[in-house]
């Protein structure tokens, strides 16, 4: 063995200790394997969250929230062009991280172009499970979760959005409200801020708080929220750096159909049907009574949908006749 070999190992050495010293395993430890009668197996299977939810391997899911605004994702990054292999990537820009919400200074057309939610990983809130004796399955996840936006004064102005213009703060603020709550709203320059007086005038919005309500209106009652994206809430935020945080919840619900093999010992191969992007997906087995356990093979997730490697599951009572 010559010099340089032997160098070559050398430098390799402390790299291939670091690799095995720090590894800690996948998140998720497989679920049992013991398998099952298919005619066990055969009827439709559904978690039980609250006492028993799956196991979520990713590194990305940190929820939001108003009061725990955790580390949402880096909209400095959202909407970027791809730079040209070897150059540096393009500053951030307002555009880059104000695009997804479009306030405008129409009161007809107050939403240019709806909004973009930008989340994290949802957590996995619901799976189930249909084996037929057809050899035919299907299977799917609820995606929910509570997530925070932060909207700097910047965004919510680039558009023409004027909240400190107290005349067309009042004709925005009820316009937008279609509940009647800002229906006598009268709007007046308080200390260097504009004030609206409603209810009466026993209640007010001012300053950044009249910005955040108006927002939450148009975002709510003008197209921006639908039924994956509800709850939309904005306040000032408390940190003291001005605009709006904003809190919405996500959910999605996501599933497949087609037919599935069992190997006889603890394997099933599920062949999603009708989506030619979708490949199969194989989980191990355990089903003892009236529940099954499942387990990503070979550390796949389950369905190939990520972050879900393992789920325990439970029988659903037989439909009565």
């Amino acid at each position: 063995m010559n010099f340089n070999s032997i160098r070559r190992i050398a430098l390799a050495l402390p790299f291939l200790s670091f690799a095995t010293g720090c590894s800690a395993g996948p998140l998720c430890k497989s679920l049992g394997d013991c398998g099952g009668d298919i005619k066990n197996i055969i009827g439709q299977w559904t978690s039980d969250d609250a006492n028993q939810p799956g196991c979520l391997d990713t590194p990305y899911f940190q929820g939001t929230t108003l009061t725990s605004p955790g580390a949402p994702s880096d909209n400095t990054l959202y909407g970027r062009p791809s730079p040209t292999a070897r150059q540096t990537p393009p500053e951030a820009t307002n555009s880059a991280w104000c695009a997804g919400l479009g306030v405008t200074a129409d009161p007809m057309d107050p939403l240019q172009g709806g909004i973009t939610f930008l989340f994290e990983d949802p957590n996995v809130t619901q799976f189930g499970e249909l084996y037929n004796a057809d050899g035919t399955y299907q299977a799917g996840f609820t995606y929910s979760g509570r997530f925070g936006q932060w909207y700097s004064q910047t965004c919510i102005t680039q558009f023409g959005f004027n909240p400190y213009n107290c005349p067309y703060a009042q004709n925005m603020l009820t316009m937008v409200d279609t509940s009647g709550t800002y229906a006598d709203a009268a709007c007046s320059p308080q200390n260097g801020v504009c004030d609206c007086a409603y209810g009466g005038g026993a209640q007010h919005l001012a300053g950044d708080a009249l910005m955040c309500k108006i927002v939450e209106l148009v975002v709510t009652n003008k197209g921006g929220v639908n039924e994956n994206f509800s709850n939309f809430v904005c306040e000032p935020d408390p940190s003291g750096r001005g605009g709006c945080l904003c809190g919405f919840d996500a959910h999605f619900a996501t599933g497949e159909k087609g037919y599935y093999t069992y190997d006889g010992v603890n394997l099933i191969t599920h062949y999603p049907q009708g989506n030619a992007l979708r490949y199969a997906s194989k989980q191990v087995v355990c089903q003892q009574g009236d529940t099954l356990q499942i387990t990503g093979f070979d550390g796949s997730y389950l369905l190939n949908r990520p972050p879900v490697r393992t789920f325990t599951l439970h029988k659903a009572a037989a439909a009565t006749p």
